[in-house]
């Protein structure tokens, strides 16, 4: 290259229709980079007042993000020689990053100062669908999303409940949260679940493929010192997960829809594996 000449920018490299072209679609994918990460939350899912400031934090995060990065390019294409175009691209930038800021860090406090639990948590349980015999896993995340309900309380597709964040109260980690939180359903009589085969909807008295009526029963696995027990729930949609991290001592859940009995032969993988390995004990 001789002395003294100058490189072409980018701004002359590139046709001032290509130019508006390239703002044109830089602005359309932002837009819909956010609302594919909207639509990929499952319809009819709870969303709590802890799980909404969340979302929201997480949505200002992505937009502030998306505009700056489209102004800074703007910027460079451009290249405005105007202060005053110059003043308003730094003050687009600069005005949503600092708002986002703020309602995130608003956010975060508020909700460690209200909350049960005094901060966030990270609480496991695993669980167990079973129709009439046949087991049955939730239904997989879709879009974007790598979840099946809300950031505080969710499913990987790994048959366990993630409780990830700060409890406002503890019964937002109640089995019936769970239930809501995935697009399912809850009660003494009934259950709606929305498993990978479709939407299961059972209500005591159905009639299994047996012939035989069924009812809903819950029954919880939990360890203490090691040593594993088995309950059956009478106000199960109520109960509130064990606090552990780890899945033992994290109570296995067996939700059942069969004939009445006192005891389920069900136990999750987890404390199966548990107990060949001698790491807990009992029956």
């Amino acid at each position: 290259m001789a002395s003294g000449v100058r490189p072409p920018s980018i701004s002359s490299m590139i046709t001032k229709r290509g130019k508006y072209g390239l703002l044109l679609f830089l602005v359309l994918l932002s837009f819909f980079t956010i609302v594919a990460a909207h639509e990929a939350e499952p319809e009819h899912v709870l969303i709590t007042e802890t799980g909404q400031m969340q979302q929201y934090s997480i949505y200002g995060i992505m937009a502030a993000g998306s505009l700056a990065g489209v102004l800074v390019i703007i910027t460079l294409l451009l290249r405005p020689r105007s202060n005053r175009i110059k003043a308003a691209l730094f003050l687009g930038i600069i005005i949503p990053v600092a708002a986002a800021t703020i309602y995130v860090t608003y956010a975060t406090v508020y909700l460690n100062v209200i909350s049960e639990t005094g901060g966030p948590v990270h609480w496991h349980a695993d669980f167990e669908v079973v129709v009439c015999g046949t087991s049955h896993s939730l239904v997989n995340a879709g879009g974007f999303s790598n979840l099946v309900g809300e950031s505080l309380l969710h499913e990987h597709g790994d048959e366990r409940i993630h409780v990830e964040g700060v409890l406002v109260q503890s019964k937002q980690a109640s089995l019936q949260s769970f239930f809501r939180s995935v697009g399912g359903f809850l009660e003494q009589d009934q259950f709606v679940f929305p498993s990978e085969k479709g939407i299961i909807n059972m209500r005591n008295g159905d009639i299994c493929p047996s012939g035989k009526r069924g009812m809903v029963q819950v029954f919880v696995y939990r360890v203490h010192d090691k040593k594993m027990t088995q309950q059956k729930l009478t106000d199960y949609e109520s109960y509130i997960l064990s606090p552990y991290s780890t899945v033992p001592p994290g109570d296995c859940i067996i939700i059942e829809f069969d004939e009445p009995k006192e005891r389920t032969e069900r136990i999750c993988e987890s404390y199966k594996v548990a107990l060949l390995r001698g790491d807990i004990y009992g029956g």
